[in-house]
């Protein structure tokens, strides 16, 4: 079996990952040769390839044994395509609902590439980072390996040969002068023409700390760099490992004040947001077929000691979190149920909706709120359970929380209406009077029509007047 020579070497071995070059009806650039669960696949950056409606247009060329193999994408409806991020506005950084990222199937490999030997997506650890002002012995280096657009040129069926010229990329990593700067880029070249990968390197110069999410260094990069490996490597050259790919240059453009900086996307924050996909689809799935417990689970955190935010939250994602919520909205009893099982109490249904209840305001403390579909599913199930007698109905806390998504989410009607209605629905179900929350009521309630102006036909209006009705007519105190 030829190992391609895409894939890197170094004193420790072969370094599974192949880069490819790509071009596509929506531009040109790189990706990672890799497989997922076994299947091959590549990995690229969303806006390199366009979408899945491209897939038959895409071209993919890789060097194996100093030849060009062309590769093709399994074009939709295949399963893969799913594993997706859309790509953030213009002149904005990632996060973890707009990655710009593609994890597209490949149709078949050729027989010149042992998909064993392709870097396995499945378990990757976030990428070390040590601050500028600690001392330079101590700050990563990292590598952006790069394929040629010119591997392009060569036609599927008449695939040209390169040889094996001296590569400066992998051996030059370590005390080299130039590589003290981050400003190196290497290649080789064949006697036909077509190059080979090429390497540019710098330093690490930044993590997003709360997320994990983005890689940021110093390495200067030409155009066409989009999808590339980057790798961060010890500065005796003896380990390096894979840790994001390279998305793009500064995103706040010139006049920012790290516009010399780059950009990739955390290889392991991807795969949290591929197990938030599937998170997310399993939750429908079963609550499609009446069956709430992977929505229960979803939305009762469980602790995490490695994580930074101390739960199980893919990096804050809440997508499936919110899908969960509406599932439990739309079947109160059922979710109360399977909560109350998956608790490992042997309570009645009730225990399952306060479980459920206090989820929430864990999920507060991850600014799950801040999200719109989050808060709208929020105030769907707060009311829900309301409305079907479900939980402690002297929860102050829920009361709190949702407060606080109208505080949040003042301008969105439909989240307002939304949650005055679950609001109206949990003091209608207390029946009476609680001073020091109807007065925090009134202040929000006073705060949100200074802000809008609806008119007398608008939901908000609707249930404002709904909400000041119920209030004056409740007549005793409870605690």
């Amino acid at each position: 079996m030829t190992s391609p020579r895409g894939c890197l070497r170094t004193e420790m071995g072969l370094e599974p990952t192949l880069v490819c070059a790509i071009s596509s009806p929506a531009g040109v650039g790189c990706g990672i040769l890799a497989t997922l669960k076994g299947a091959p696949c590549i990995l690229v950056p969303l806006h390199v390839i366009g979408g899945p409606e491209n897939a038959r247009r895409v071209r993919i060329a890789a060097e194996v044994g100093g030849k060009v193999t062309h590769l093709r994408l399994r074009p939709p409806p295949s399963e893969g395509w799913r594993l997706s991020s859309p790509e953030p506005p213009r002149g904005r950084a990632p996060d973890v609902n707009r990655m710009d990222y593609v994890i597209a199937p490949i149709h078949e490999l050729p027989a010149t590439i042992d998909a064993r030997t392709l870097t396995a997506l499945d378990a990757y650890d976030p990428p070390t980072f040590v601050p500028p002002e600690s001392t330079s012995e101590r700050t990563r280096r990292v590598e952006i390996v790069a394929a040629p657009a010119s591997w392009l040129r060569a036609g599927p069926r008449d695939e040209q040969t390169t040889t094996n010229g001296r590569s400066t990329g992998t051996e030059d990593v370590a005390g080299h002068p130039a590589a003290e700067h981050g400003h190196r880029t290497t290649a080789e070249h064949g006697r036909d023409g077509i190059d080979a990968i090429r390497t540019h390197l710098g330093r690490l110069t930044g993590i997003d700390c709360a997320e994990c999410l983005t890689v940021r260094y110093d390495a200067r990069l030409t155009p066409g760099t989009s999808g590339a490996a980057v790798f961060e490597t010890s500065d005796d050259g003896t380990s390096r490992r894979l840790v994001a790919m390279h998305r793009a240059g500064d995103p706040g453009g010139e006049g920012s004040s790290s516009s010399r900086d780059a950009e990739g996307l955390s290889i392991a924050d991807i795969m949290r947001d591929v197990a938030e996909i599937t998170a997310e689809r399993a939750v429908r799935t079963g609550a499609s077929a009446g069956h709430l417990r992977a929505a229960a689970s979803e939305l009762l955190l469980r602790p995490a000691a490695t994580s930074r935010d101390g739960y199980e939250s893919r990096g804050r994602r809440c997508r499936a979190a919110a899908a969960a919520l509406r599932a439990a909205a739309e079947h109160p009893h059922r979710a109360s149920r399977a909560a109350r099982d998956l608790s490992g109490g042997g309570g009645d249904v009730h225990e399952g909706a306060d479980a459920m209840l206090s989820a929430l305001e864990k999920w507060k403390e991850l600014s799950a709120t801040r999200s719109v579909r989050f808060a709208d599913a929020a105030a769907h199930l707060a009311g829900s359970l309301a409305r079907a007698e479900l939980g402690e109905a002297l929860r102050y806390e829920t009361d709190e929380l949702l407060l606080d998504v109208l505080l949040k989410h003042e301008k969105v009607e439909a989240i307002v209406s939304k949650t005055l209605w679950a609001l109206r629905l949990r003091m209608k179900r207390r029946g009476g009077v609680n001073p020091a929350l109807d007065r925090l009521i009134e202040q929000t309630t006073s705060r949100l029509r200074g802000a809008r102006n609806d008119g007398e036909k608008s939901s908000v209006h609707r249930e404002l007047s709904l909400l000041d009705a119920l209030m004056t007519s409740k007549r005793h105190t409870i605690a």
